[in-house]
C-alpha cells in the first residue's frame, strides 16, 4: 500500500494473486516473500451459485526501521527572547512553549506515513470481514503519529548553577505531549525564579517501541540590571550634581550595575536637554567583563553562567559622542544624563541624572582676625588664633564648603585647588570661623577661599594680618597737681573735682585707659574698684562729692589695654582730701628793738586736725596780709631767738621808710596745701 492523500490505499497489480483452492476446502496456508512495508491481504470467496464475499487484514512489515534525532533541527523555547538565541526566558509566569517539528522521526515514516488511514477497498467489504477499524496494534483508522513517532514524554531538571549539573538523562519521564509533531508544546514547570536554568528532557517512542531522547536547555531571568549611584565625580568627589568645567569632556560620570541572574550585556549612555534626550551626546560604555576565577570580591558579580563583569564605572565621554560643538557647556544650565543597562536577557533599565552648570566661581567675601560676628583684630595677647569670614556667595548653585590657611603670610590660589591634595597645608571646613594655634608672636593670616557645589573655588580672600603681644602696657606715674606727697599719704585740698594725668607705653600701642577710685575702706576689704573709660587720651577728671569730701580717704587706679588686649594697672595713693586751712588758736607776739623784729608763737598757736601744719613762712608788706616788701619764705631760725617757735627780722635788711606802718604775716600750710596767715 502507499499513502495519498493522507490515506493508504492497494496499488495494482496486486503483489501476488492466485487461486487459493478450487475445491472448497475451509483451510489454507501459503507463504510469501514480501519486502518492507505496509500491505493488504484480501480473500475472496466465491460459492457455486455466484455469490462473492470478501475479507481483508492489514500487515505492516518493518524489520529495519530507526527512530533519530535529526539534528537539522533543534528544540526551540519559543516563549524565549528571540535576541538571546532562544536560550532566555525573561518572564517567570509566562507559559514555556517549546517547538521541535521534524526534529524526531522514524527511517520509514520520515517521508510516508505507513501510518495513515487506510482507505475502503473496492469492491466494498462489509466492515464484519474487513481489518478492524480502531483495535489492534495496527487499524484501519490510522495510527497517531508524526514521522513515525507515536508517543512523547518529557522530563523537567531544574539548577542555578547555569545547567552544569543537568547533563545526564533522566531514568524517567512523567510527562506525556499529546502533541505529537513537538509544536508550539506548553510546559507546565511549575513555578520558576530568576537564576534558574532549565533542561527540558523529551523522550520520543515510535510503532515498534524505538525510542529517542534530546533535551533543550533555557535560563530563567525577569528583573532588569540594578542600576544605582549616577553621579558625577570630580577629583575623586562623588555624590555630584554640578558640572563647573567650561567643556563637558570634563564630565566624570560614575554608577554601579549589576545583574547576579544574567548579567550585564551592553551599556549605553545619553546626554540630553531634556530627560531621556539625546541631543547633546550618545554612546556606548564597555561593560567590565571579568573572568570568573578572578571574580572574588564585592565590586565584580557573576550570573549562574558566569557572566562576571565589575559593578563600578566612572568614564568620560568621548569627542565622538557629542554633535558638532555640543561639548561646549552652558552656563546655568540642566544636561540630563542617562545610562541604559541591558542583560543578556534582553531586559533593560534606565537611570537618569540631572546635573546643573556652573562655570563661575563664588563671589570673594571679608576675613576677620577675631572672634565671630567681632570687629576685625590687628594685636592679641593669644597663640591661640580665631578667623572667621562672612559675604562669600554663588548665585548658582551655592557655597559647598570652605578653604582656609592660617599662616605667616598670605597664601596664593595655587594652594587652593578642590578637593585638597594629600599633605596640602590648606584645611576643608564648612564652618565660618576656624582656629588655629601659633607657634610664638609675630604677624599671621588667615587666607580663605569659597567652594561651590560645581567645585569651583573662589578667589582666595587673606585677612590684614593680626600681631600676638606678648608683653603688656607699661603705666608708669600718675599725676594730680598741687596734690603733697608725704611717706604715708597724698594730699589734695580740692572737694569738688580732680584732674588726673599719668603717663603709659607699650610696643603695639594704648587701645584704651579706665579709671577707677575706691575708698580705703573698700579697698582693705578687696572690693573690686568700678573702671569708667577714660577713652584713649592719658587724663581724666574725677568728680565725685562723697569720694572728694573732707577727710576721705581713697585709691585711684588707672588701667591700660593695648592693642593685644593686654591690660596693666598703676594704684595711686592713699589719697587724702583735706580741703580745711590749718585754725590759728594761740596768741602771737611782736617784739620791736632798734635793729630787729622779733616774733613768738606757742606749740598751738596753728593746728590742723585732718593733715596737720606742714609749713610756716612768712611775709612782709605795708598792708595786712601783704607781701610787698617780702614775699612769703620759710622761717629760719636766728641766734636772737630762743626756741623752735620764733621768727626773727633784722630791719636794716629791708628798705623800711620812717613813719610808714609795716605789716608782717605768718602763713601756716596743711599737707592738702590749705593756709591760713595771721
Amino acid at each position: 500500500m502507499i499513502e495519498v492523500g493522507g490515506t493508504l490505499g492497494e496499488t495494482l497489480p496486486m503483489v501476488t494473486g492466485v487461486v487459493v483452492n478450487e475445491t472448497g476446502d475451509l483451510g489454507y496456508q501459503r507463504s510469501a516473500n514480501l519486502t518492507e512495508g505496509a500491505f493488504s491481504v484480501v480473500m475472496r470467496a466465491l460459492d457455486l451459485a455466484g455469490n462473492v464475499r470478501r475479507s481483508r487484514r492489514l500487515v505492516l512489515i518493518d524489520s529495519s526501521s530507526q527512530l533519530l534525532v535529526d539534528n537539522t533541527t533543534s528544540l526551540r523555547v519559543d516563549s524565549a527572547v528571540p535576541q538571546t538565541g532562544f536560550l532566555w526566558v525573561n518572564s517567570t509566569t509566562t507559559p514555556v512553549i517549546i517547538s521541535g517539528r521534524g526534529h524526531f522521526y522514524n527511517t520509514h515514516l520520515r517521508y510516508q506515513n505507513l501510518l495513515a488511514p487506510v482507505a475502503n477497498f473496492t469492491p466494498a467489504i462489509e466492515t464484519d470481514y474487513d481489518h478492524p477499524l480502531d483495535t489492534g496494534p495496527y487499524p484501519r483508522a490510522g495510527t497517531p503519529n508524526a514521522l513515525g513517532v507515536t508517543q512523547l514524554f518529557y522530563q523537567i531538571t531544574m539548577d542555578r548553577v547555569g545547567g552544569a549539573s543537568l547533563t545526564s538523562e533522566p531514568s524517567v519521564f512523567p510527562h506525556s505531549v499529546s502533541e505529537l509533531s513537538l509544536e508550539g508544546v506548553v510546559v507546565e514547570t511549575g513555578e520558576l525564579s530568576d537564576g534558574d536554568s532549565v533542561r527540558l528532557w523529551f523522550q520520543a517512542a515510535d510503532y515498534v517501541d524505538h525510542t529517542a531522547t534530546d533535551s533543550v536547555l533555557f535560563h530563567v531571568d525577569s528583573s532588569p540590571p540594578l542600576l544605582e549611584d549616577l553621579w558625577l565625580e570630580w577629583n575623586g568627589v562623588t555624590q555630584l550634581a554640578l558640572h563647573g568645567t567650561e567643556s563637558l569632556l570634563d564630565l566624570r560620570i560614575v554608577f554601579t550595575v549589576s545583574d547576579p541572574h544574567s548579567g550585564v550585556l551592553s551599556l549605553q549612555f545619553m546626554i540630553g536637554l531634556e530627560p531621556g534626550t539625546s541631543d547633546v551626546a550618545s554612546g556606548q560604555i564597555p561593560v567590565q567583563r571579568v573572568a570568573a576565577v578572578n571574580c572574588s570580591t564585592h565590586l565584580c558579580v557573576c550570573s549562574s553562567l558566569e557572566n562576571c563583569s565589575l559593578t563600578d564605572y566612572s568614564f568620560s565621554p568621548l569627542t565622538s559622542h557629542f554633535s558638532p560643538s555640543s561639548h561646549l557647556t552652558l552656563h546655568d544650565t540642566e544636561y540630563y544624563i542617562t545610562v541604559v543597562a541591558t542583560n543578556h536577557a534582553h531586559l533593560t533599565s534606565s537611570l537618569t541624572h540631572k546635573i546643573t552648570t556652573d562655570i563661575t566661581p563664588p563671589l570673594t567675601g571679608v576675613v576677620m582676625d577675631a572672634l565671630p560676628g567681632s570687629h576685625d583684630l590687628d594685636y592679641t595677647i593669644n597663640t591661640s588664633l580665631v578667623g572667621w569670614w562672612a559675604d562669600f556667595f554663588d548665585r548658582e548653585t551655592s557655597i559647598l564648603t570652605f578653604l582656609y590657611h592660617f599662616g605667616s603670610e598670605c597664601v596664593n590660589e595655587s594652594h587652593f585647588t578642590y578637593p585638597l591634595p594629600e599633605g596640602s597645608v590648606v584645611v576643608e571646613t564648612t564652618d565660618t570661623r576656624a582656629t588655629w594655634t601659633a607657634l610664638g608672636t609675630g604677624t599671621y593670616y588667615v587666607t580663605v577661599a569659597a567652594v561651590n557645589h560645581a567645585l569651583q573655588p573662589s578667589h582666595p580672600v587673606c585677612s590684614d594680618g593680626i600681631t600676638i603681644d606678648e608683653s603688656p602696657p607699661v603705666v608708669s606715674s600718675i599725676i594730680i597737681p598741687a596734690a603733697v606727697e608725704t611717706p604715708d599719704l597724698i594730699y589734695i585740698s580740692t572737694d569738688s573735682h580732680i584732674n588726673i594725668s599719668w603717663s603709659a607705653s607699650d610696643d603695639v600701642g594704648i587701645r584704651g585707659y579706665h579709671v577707677a577710685a575706691i575708698n580705703e575702706g573698700a579697698w582693705s576689704e578687696g572690693q573690686s574698684p568700678n573702671f569708667t573709660s577714660a577713652g584713649r587720651l592719658p587724663f581724666f577728671s574725677l568728680a565725685d562729692s562723697d569720694l572728694l569730701s573732707n577727710g576721705n580717704t581713697f585709691y585711684i587706679i588707672v588701667k591700660a589695654t593695648d592693642h593685644a588686649l593686654h591690660e596693666s594697672e598703676l594704684t595711686f595713693g592713699p589719697v587724702r582730701v583735706d580741703s580745711t586751712p590749718p585754725v590759728v588758736s594761740g596768741n602771737v607776739t611782736v617784739e620791736t628793738s632798734t635793729n630787729h623784729v622779733t616774733v613768738t608763737w606757742q606749740n598751738d598757736s596753728f593746728t590742723d586736725s585732718e593733715s596737720g601744719v606742714q609749713t610756716l613762712d612768712f611775709s612782709l608788706g605795708d598792708s595786712a596780709y601783704g607781701s610787698q616788701v617780702l614775699d612769703f619764705s620759710p622761717i629760719s631760725s636766728t641766734p636772737l631767738c630762743v626756741s623752735d617757735h620764733c621768727l626773727s627780722l633784722s630791719t636794716s635788711s629791708f628798705p623800711l621808710l620812717s613813719g610808714h606802718t609795716y605789716h608782717l604775716t605768718l602763713r601756716a600750710r596743711n599737707s592738702g596745701q590749705g593756709s591760713t596767715p595771721t
